[in-house]
């Protein structure tokens, strides 16, 4: 784990600090959380910050088999492990958004084949267009990752040495070891057995991330919100948003100033197969009128998306990314250029 506040700051800001604490039920009309010892604590204002966790699709033998995730510190350590200890050389790879490519770029680096699934036709699906996504397609496929697009898993089993997978089209897959990035899903069953309004994407909050019951707020992956640029509503997966988001419902529990939250901006930062990546934006169901500029150069390349004014309304960059700065001031402030 990373600690961010000392000891000395916990203490100096009064806050009891309860950790391996499992909290087991919200009471939304007596203002109390049962944790699981079976103690009790009252609120006048509750934040729930659940987070997220790894999405396990319904794929037979996907559960029995100890299927690994690429989700947190300790999901890394554990498969460095494997690959140290356990001497696995191979793995299949189910997904192929952010955490997939991150993840295969990280076992291709320790000398791990890997064979990456996705069931779209290219690889980050949610970020890029098929044009763009060619150019990641070739440094994967350069780095040694076998690309199996527009296929699914069927079922999942294992022999006496392999894990075992079968795909939709009857193509068998053998690995020493699965990883499923699959994309996560909030942790909102609390909120659920309370009653508190939800949906698949997460906890609904007002402005002021205050949930249907005034008294209690989510923030973070486990809050539905407003995307600031598209104003469709996703689910809230960003680290500098989530601390916005915490910081706005803080200042509104303890009935302070409080502006209200405009609005998750989804700037994925990242680096894979020794290529700089950023995005952000409306890059994919760009609505009629407006243009999109990919410019492709031995290094990566550059892709842009403007309205009908000229106003950058999305981008992504693969390579170079030194122009971030300025298109992330372009986007947020419509300044065109």
């Amino acid at each position: 784990s990373i600690a961010l506040l000392t000891p000395e700051v916990v203490l100096q800001k009064r806050i009891e600090l309860m950790l391996s604490t499992r909290v087991a039920a919200i009471n939304c009309a007596q203002r109390t959380v049962t944790l699981g010892c079976g103690n009790m604590l009252h609120y006048d204002a509750l934040l729930i910050a659940t987070g997220g966790s790894p999405f396990m699709p319904p794929i037979p033998g996907l559960r029995e088999n100890a299927i690994a995730t690429f989700h947190t510190r300790t999901d890394v350590d554990q498969l460095l492990a494997r690959v140290r200890n356990d001497n696995a050389r191979s793995a299949v790879i189910i997904g192929a958004g952010l955490s997939g490519v991150e993840c295969a770029d990280v076992l291709t680096a320790h000398g791990v084949a890997v064979h990456l699934i996705e069931r779209r036709e290219h690889v980050l699906p949610a970020v890029l267009e098929p044009q763009s996504a060619g150019y990641l397609h070739t440094a994967m496929s350069n780095a040694g990752v076998t690309l199996y697009l527009q296929k699914h898993v069927q079922r999942i089993s294992k022999d006496t040495q392999h894990y075992i997978v079968e795909l939709g089209d009857g193509c068998i897959v053998a690995a020493d070891m699965i990883v499923c990035a699959a994309g996560t899903k909030p942790n909102s069953e609390l909120a659920v057995q309370a009653g508190i309004v939800c949906d698949q994407a997460g906890i609904v909050v007002n402005d002021y991330m205050q949930t249907s019951d005034a008294a209690i707020y989510a923030a973070g992956d486990v809050a539905r919100v407003k995307d600031q640029l598209s104003g469709a509503v996703i689910q809230s997966c960003l680290w500098p948003d989530a601390m916005l988001q915490g910081a706005i419902a803080a200042s509104h529990m303890a009935g302070g100033p409080s502006k209200p939250y405009p609005g998750a901006v989804l700037i994925t930062s990242s680096a894979f197969f020794g290529l700089k990546f950023a995005a952000a934006g409306i890059l994919r169901g760009v609505p009629d009128g407006w243009k999109m500029d990919l410019n492709v150069a031995e290094s990566g390349f550059e892709l842009l998306v403007r309205d009908q004014e000229q106003i950058i309304k999305g981008f992504a960059l693969l390579g170079d990314t030194s122009k971030l700065g300025t298109l992330r001031r372009s986007l947020l402030t419509g300044q065109i250029i």
